[in-house]
Formats: structure tokens, sequence, C-alpha cells
């Protein structure tokens, strides 16, 4: 059997390429201040803690990652351009996101304060080149800065190599980091793994050795999954995260044409029309069924459909609390 996958996010559509840009970070974007404390948590001054913020940008019509004009690149901080000569908070560097080499923002000064107990916003903008054609690229990211009450879990999920498997990167080893009051904890945590899929949720088994690490190679991913960890602490579950891994190895991969919004108003409604592609001979591919896997917030599956076309409405996130999440299927 041949089976392509994918998990869905769009940004921008031109000249019958379509764009996405995210910005993702190599460490949680949260950092809280104890009443009374001068330093938050965790510290950002500390070069082991401080986070790198990166781009990806994917081209639907390859596949694959897309390489940044050089010199086009901005970042802003709260909707103002950073200048890196007076601003000693950020620091631009160069990130290596698995072998495509972008633009970086590493922070490496606090940013939470009796003052600043709020949520900033970095935003990215930049251009890139694809046949001859530019695109405006623009992306934003939370960070979230706030008042610590206890000692309150945060849980994150790293990749090597950023989560994509590619001609240079067999495989990618994700593990999971829990926070507990600002700071790592391991001792007394334990985890379960799972892998979302066509039915939902389902359960996969770490190694025993190193059970906050999973290893995943192109075989495992079927052109994108999605994984999830729930953290336990001393039995009693505390944290629940979820990441998005890649096979840009995979010679068949979707494209998927949407009309209309993905967040939707009264009314609205989204849809998508999914294509196999070769990846290789950038030719369509006949002949695949595709199914649509409807999964709630839980990621727990509410519903299936099959069909050429799945189309998104008011009604259907009504009933399932105003978010759904869908992955399609497609196999032949």
């Amino acid at each position: 059997m041949s089976v392509v996958s994918g998990l869905i996010s769009f940004t921008r559509v031109l000249d019958w390429d379509l764009i996405t840009s995210h910005l993702y970070s190599t460490k949680l974007l949260i950092q809280r201040l104890k009443e009374g404390a001068d330093t938050p948590l965790p510290d950002w001054t500390i070069a082991s803690n401080q986070p790198t913020i990166y781009p990806r940008v994917l081209s639907q019509n390859t596949g694959k990652r897309v390489s940044i004009m050089a010199g086009s690149e901005k970042w802003l901080y709260n909707g103002i351009e950073i200048d890196f000569e007076a601003d000693s908070r950020f620091k631009k560097i160069s990130h290596d996101d698995g072998g495509v080499v972008v633009p970086g923002l590493e922070i490496v000064q606090n940013l939470a304060s009796v003052d600043n107990l709020d949520t900033d916003v970095i935003t990215f903008e930049a251009k890139t080149k694809i046949s001859g054609v530019e695109y405006d690229i623009r992306s934003t990211i939370d960070i979230r800065l706030e008042e610590m009450v206890g000692e309150p879990y945060d849980g994150f999920i790293e990749a090597t190599e950023g989560g994509v498997v590619d001609d240079n990167t067999p495989e990618v080893v994700a593990t999971a980091v829990l926070h507990k009051g600002g700071a790592e904890v391991s001792e007394g945590v334990t985890y379960k793994w799972y892998r979302v899929g066509r039915d939902g949720i389902n359960e996969i088994k770490p190694d025993p050795a190193t059970p906050n690490k999973m290893k995943f190679k192109d075989e495992d991913i079927d052109s994108e999954i999605t994984i999830k960890v729930e953290f336990f602490y001393n039995g009693v579950n505390v944290y629940n995260k979820t990441r998005t891994l890649s096979d840009e190895t995979d010679t068949y991969y979707l494209r998927v044409k949407q009309e209309g919004p993905q967040d939707l108003r009264d009314n609205d409604t989204c849809k998508l029309t999914p294509e196999v592609y070769n990846r290789v001979l950038n030719q369509k591919v006949g002949g695949y069924i595709f199914e649509y896997t409807e999964l709630d917030s839980m990621l727990n599956l509410v519903g299936k459909e099959t069909g050429a076309t799945y189309t998104m409405t008011t009604e259907k996130l009504d009933k399932n609390g105003g978010l759904l999440n869908l992955i399609i299927n497609a196999t032949k």
C-alpha cells in the first residue's frame, strides 16, 4: 500500500504556489517572574537557557523548504523593528534548520519584569524567490511573560534537525522536556508518547533506557506526522504537548488547494482539494483515495469523511467546541 499523509497550515497564495511560513523556537518561549524576585525563570542571561527563534518557509509546489533572500530579513519586537546595535536583548544569528541555513533571533537577556508581564510578539519579515518570482514572507510568534503563581508546569518537545528528515538527515530525535516553576525537571517525571493518525492517537513506546526520547526515521513519518507527549509528575498528568515532524525524502507529497478562510466566522466555509504529486517529476499522480480524519482539541477521533474534496463548516466546529484538527490521508 502506498500512503501519503499531511497536516496542513496555510498563509499565502501567489502565482499558483502556496507558501507557508512559520516561526519556531529551540526552547520554551515562556518566562515568569515570582513576586518580590529580581530575576525571572528561566533566566535568559544564561547561555544554555537562551531561545533561538527561526523561520521555516515551505513551497507547496515542491513540498520542500526554500531559502530566504539574503539581506531581506527584518525582525520586529512588538511591531517595532529591532535595532541590533542599540538593543542588547536580542542577537541576530544564522541558524541551521536541519541543513537549511536561515536567519535566527537569539534572546540573550530577560524580557519579563515587574513592568512587562504580558504577551510580547516577535515578527519576522523577509523575501524568497521561487522560479524567478519574489514572495513576501511574514510570520509571528508569541512570548508569554507572566507573574509566577505557585509552580506551574510547561512542556516542550525538542527535535534534532528541526524535526525534518531529508537526504542528509536519515533520523530525527524528539526529546520531551518538562519545566516546573520555570526550571527543568526530570526526577519523578514519566512520559506517554503518541502518534496522531487516521484513528486518533495511538501510543508508541520509547526505549525504556531513555523514556523522554523517541527516534523517527523516514518510514515512520509518511511525509508528515504529529506526535503527542503526556507529561506525568509523581503519577499525575500535568501537561500535554504536540509537535509535527516531516520527511522531505518522500517521493510523493500532498498539495492542498484551499478555498475559504482557516478561521471561520458565521456561515463561513473552507473547501480543501488535495492532490498527490511526485516530488521528483513535479507531476500530479492520480488514483488516490482521500480520507479526512477529524480530531478534537484533545486529538480524539470525532469524525471521518472520504472524497475528492472536504469542506469545513461552522456547524462542524460548533459541535466540537469551536476547534477541529484535520488530517488528510491519501491511499492507493
